[in-house]
């Protein structure tokens, strides 16, 4: 979330608000918004998913929920005060994803369904590869479904994960 949300402050106990970055698209060119985060997080915190279930268990058990207070702010709830929020937003279970690709892949456009969840995993689409920095990188391969190669996007408005101009230091 560090590049994906500008700031981001308790405004309770146990409640976190996050202001989300403008600007940042996701690798099919829409724009990463509020509710894209929303969904991203709560099918993470409100796991039904059996695979989310097994990959939120232990970590985000304490997550209750996130709710859109606007087009770029987003608050996320806890049952219990959190000493960890920073790390455990920060984790790859709750990578962002878009809404309305994710909904459209099967069934009802919607609704999030598991059948959903599970095509996306065969055709993943989100704000990057394989963390979640804004217009990062985009799969450039996916043969198969056996592996993956990844690039930087032109559009990274950071420095790519990925460098191939820094050398390993001499012995």
């Amino acid at each position: 979330m560090p590049v994906l949300a500008t700031e981001w402050k308790l405004v309770e106990p146990k409640v976190m608000e996050l202001k989300l970055r403008e600007g940042v698209t996701v690798h099919n060119g829409g724009a990463m918004t509020a509710d894209d985060v929303v969904i991203s997080l709560n099918r993470m915190y409100q796991a039904d998913f059996p695979p989310y279930v097994v990959r939120s268990r232990g970590r985000l058990g304490n997550f209750v929920k996130a709710e859109k207070v606007d087009e770029l702010t987003v608050r996320v709830s806890v049952e219990k005060e959190e000493p960890l929020w920073e790390t455990l937003l920060n984790l790859q279970q709750v990578m962002i994803i878009p809404e309305d690709y994710t909904k459209g892949l099967t069934g009802d456009p919607k609704v999030a369904e598991h059948d959903d969840f599970e095509a996306f995993s065969l055709a993943p689409v989100g704000t990057g590869l394989p963390t979640a920095w804004p217009n990062s990188c985009r799969a450039s391969a996916w043969p198969g479904n056996v592996s993956t190669a990844s690039g930087a996007t032109p559009r990274r408005w950071k420095r790519s994960p990925f460098s191939t101009s820094r050398k390993p230091p001499l012995a």
